[in-house]
């Protein structure tokens, strides 16, 4: 935008770039999705969406559509999530998105945080980061703040006009008091997005219980019901799924179901239906058993480049192995045939990340960021 600045030629070029390029992404979503990302900055969302519908592409619109459409600046706008991987993850399709949209200019000033990184910015406390649970009580701390000290809670929410929250279904007492704060004094609204059907957490929240005393919800449906009491939000559900074929939603619905009635579990998906996005062609969707046999992965596969070679589907083929070792010994296999070569062949994880990415890297960096001193550092760190 600077490089423009002044320029009204270019200027009315990059618009126009803008405006076809992001007029593009958003016909690609559904109509749920689109309802989602289209809501004004001051509304407060509830997205209740199921697996593979597309919850991270849906949050990097919403970040577009907020500053594209509605005029918000990307440094007023919040992304909180629950680990670093997952953070990395969405900076960069979101640095992805935005390059393509011509607003790569903006990816820097888009705030896109661990709730753990956003608690230890806003906290003026010493944290002692080489203590067993250390990061857990930087968020407590934070979370008792915001939510006796209403001053400091309006001047650190009052910067952004739109919070949006990840994954959703991971709340703990703390996290949500974050949220309830960010929302409550925001200048806009706040989007939280995720899947009560995919609440793993809970023993989380009995360790939270076991530590701090005090009642604390068991259950995610416990923190969507308390989100959507105090602040009455639109409610949306995003229940198609992009990546499996129809068997595996509808099993997986069946079993999820099956499941929540036998353990007597709340789900907020009664009633929701929950269907793929692509058809079941024949035989495709269904269940074999193979006999093993030396060439049973390679005739698969390759039957699988033959179809999308004749109607131009393009599949993709995932390969699940107990272990490392099976997964080189059969990438090894598969990778002396030239067709399945050239079609793609790559190992998930195998991603070489720079060293700071690492979590490991990251967190010696932080213990080191809460010395003051080397010699400060136990042996056992």
């Amino acid at each position: 935008d600077a490089i423009v600045e002044g320029n009204d030629i270019l200027k009315n070029l990059l618009a126009k770039v803008r405006h076809e390029r992001f007029d593009r992404e958003m016909a690609r979503l559904s109509p749920e999705q689109r309802a989602v990302c289209a809501a004004l900055y001051d509304r407060n969302l509830l997205v209740n969406a199921g697996p593979g519908s597309g919850k991270t592409y849906v949050l990097m619109m919403r970040c577009a559509q907020l500053i594209h459409e509605q005029g918000i600046k990307p440094q007023e706008i919040l992304v909180l999530a629950f680990n670093r991987a997952v953070v990395f993850e969405i900076r960069k399709r979101i640095r992805d998105l935005f390059r393509d949209l011509g607003y790569g200019s903006y990816v820097r000033r888009l705030d896109v945080s661990t709730f753990h990184g956003f608690a230890l910015r806003q906290i003026e406390q010493t944290v002692n980061l080489s203590e067993e649970d250390a990061i857990g009580e930087v968020v407590h701390r934070f979370a008792r703040q915001i939510t006796e000290d209403e001053a400091f809670a309006q001047g650190m929410a009052g910067r952004y006009k739109a919070i949006l929250v990840d994954e959703f279904q991971d709340m703990n007492e703390d996290f949500y008091a974050v949220v309830q704060a960010l929302a409550r004094y925001c200048e806009g609204g706040a989007m939280v997005i995720g899947d009560d059907d995919q609440d793993v957490l809970a023993w989380n929240r009995r360790d939270w219980q076991r530590k701090h005393g005090g009642e604390t919800a068991l259950e995610a449906v416990d923190y969507f019901q308390r989100y959507h009491e105090a602040f009455s939000p639109e409610k949306h559900g995003l229940g198609r799924n992009y990546r499996s074929v129809p068997e595996i939603v509808c099993r997986t619905s069946d079993m999820i179901g099956k499941a929540s009635r036998g353990l007597e579990l709340r789900r907020m998906k009664i009633g929701m239906h929950l269907e793929a996005d692509r058809p079941a062609a024949d035989g495709e969707g269904a269940s074999f058993i193979l006999p093993f046999e030396p060439t049973t992965l390679e005739k698969v596969i390759l039957k699988a480049i033959q179809r999308g070679d004749g109607d131009g589907s393009h599949e993709s083929v995932a390969i699940l192995c107990r272990t490392n070792a099976e997964c080189t010994q059969v990438h090894q296999r598969l990778a002396v045939h030239d067709e399945i070569r050239r079609a793609g062949l790559s190992v998930m994880g195998s991603e070489d990340f720079a060293l700071h990415q690492l979590r490991a890297t990251g967190a010696l960096m932080d213990i080191c960021a809460g010395r003051d001193a080397w010699e400060s550092v136990d042996e056992s760190t």
